[in-house]
């Protein structure tokens, strides 16, 4: 397998209030493990 490294394109902030989400809710992810 190849990869081929580019350049980046246009970068897209995410909202604010995806930032800093682990200070703000902990480490712990909501999805539930189905086994």
């Amino acid at each position: 397998m190849v990869t081929q490294v580019e350049p980046a394109k246009t970068f897209w902030p995410a909202e604010e209030y995806h930032q800093e989400y682990i200070a703000k809710n902990g480490a712990a992810c909501h999805v539930k493990d189905p086994w």
